[in-house]
């Protein structure tokens, strides 16, 4: 089988050493390749278009024993990623192809963190420590068994795209991801402890479409600015929500993140089309009107149609502050439209529930640990069951 390894991790060394910025122009074609990565890159990598030009995983990926995640990626330090780049790395990425078509292309296996659980699937596509810019790439798994059901309609793709600010100074970052397209696996983006700014959509022109596939988990941010917008998302597989925002540990600075215009269909089963949830040391569970946020959250103007077995929920937030709920419309069938657990100060406003059947209690639910919350319903036929304190519901009916 044809192997391009050689060829492109020369191209990527070249462009390494320093001085201006390097372009790495790929023509049309299949290039088959092993484990790829760079350190400290500055530069462009373009092909002729999405199916066009298209970096492909070899079968039998091997990965280094080991925590391998934990360090960065490097010849020595082989991560489960077709190209990784160490920091401090800027990158671009136009018009190409990442493609993973083994059912289990590390069968040796990798080990995610200390649970020592042996992982076959892929973590990443691309993986950046740094900065990355990415327009017309398309990031395609395959079925696999990654979150494998009963049926064992898994994937074999973690994330498409992969930004790790762990070793990046706060606010250091940016990261943009507009008219790309991800396909079969878990996440299409993973921002991981990034504390710059992030654009994932941003227009009607420059939306992503992700399919069988969630749009992102941004986990442990920190002094972020996030926007997910005006993408098409239709997850089927996942037990991940489609946008999770979850951050458990201390934070410096609270991040601002906005998901609005997105249309998401859900049939997973068992999940919720957004989550959000805080917890940690200095941000802490959310307890009063002294609570303070880890993240300013707006969720505002998507469109939410749920499927599946009923058990699927629109929008969770648990344990946050001050979030905004406001003008989503949400159908189908699951336990609730609006969940809200532990949360203090939402706002949950002029969202359009007629469409949805609800298994559970209500339309919108606040559990008994959700104080302060401020509820306007669309129309008098919307259910709240609130079981909280000190919540303002108006407009609504209560739960049957």
């Amino acid at each position: 089988m044809q192997d391009d390894t050689v060829l492109l991790q020369s191209k990527l060394a070249a462009c390494v050493p320093g001085g201006a910025t390097c372009t790495i122009r790929l023509p049309a074609g299949t290039f088959r390749t092993r484990q790829l990565s760079a350190t400290g890159f500055h530069g462009t990598i373009a092909g002729e278009g999405i199916g066009k030009t298209v970096i492909q995983a070899l079968p039998g990926y091997v990965v280094t024993p080991g925590y391998v995640l934990s360090r960065p990626p490097s010849a020595t330090n082989v991560y489960p990623a077709i190209l990784a780049f160490g920091g401090p790395s800027d990158v671009t990425i136009t018009d190409l192809t990442f493609r993973v078509t083994e059912a289990d292309p590390v069968p040796g296996g990798w080990y995610e963190n200390d649970d020592r659980v042996h992982n076959t699937f892929l973590a990443y596509a691309l993986s950046v420590q740094g900065s990355a810019h990415l327009t017309r790439v398309a990031f395609e798994g395959s079925r696999g068994s990654l979150d494998a059901g009963p049926g064992g309609q898994g994937v074999n793709l973690e994330a498409g795209v992969a930004i790790d600010g762990s070793r990046s100074p706060q606010g250091g970052d940016d990261f943009t991801m507009t008219r790309c397209t991800v396909r079969n696996a878990e996440a299409a983006v993973l921002l991981y402890r990034f504390g710059g700014h992030a654009l994932v959509g941003g227009s009607t022109a420059d939306g992503n479409t992700f399919v069988h596939s969630g749009a992102g988990i941004f986990t442990e941010i920190d002094g972020a600015v996030i926007e997910a917008s005006y993408n098409r998302i239709a997850d089927d597989i996942s037990p991940a929500s489609a946008i999770v925002i979850d951050v458990v540990g201390s934070v410096t600075a609270p991040s601002h993140v906005l998901v609005a215009h997105n249309r998401i269909t859900l049939d997973a089963g068992g999940t919720q089309a957004v989550r959000a949830s805080q917890g940690g040391q200095k941000f802490g569970v959310a307890q009063g009107a002294g609570a303070e946020a880890a993240f300013e959250l707006t969720v505002a103007d998507n469109t939410l149609v749920l499927g599946g077995d009923g058990s699927d929920t629109g929008i969770l937030l648990r344990n946050t502050v001050g979030t905004v709920v406001s003008r989503n419309t949400i159908q189908g069938k699951g336990t609730s439209a609006i969940e809200l657990v532990g949360t203090t100060q939402a706002t949950v406003a002029g969202n359009a529930v007629g469409g949805f059947v609800p298994s559970g209690e209500a339309h919108i639910t606040l559990d008994v640990n959700t104080s302060g919350a401020r509820v306007n319903c669309a129309r008098p036929a919307d259910t709240v069951a609130d079981q909280g304190t000190r919540n303002t519901v108006t407009g609504c009916s209560p739960s049957k």
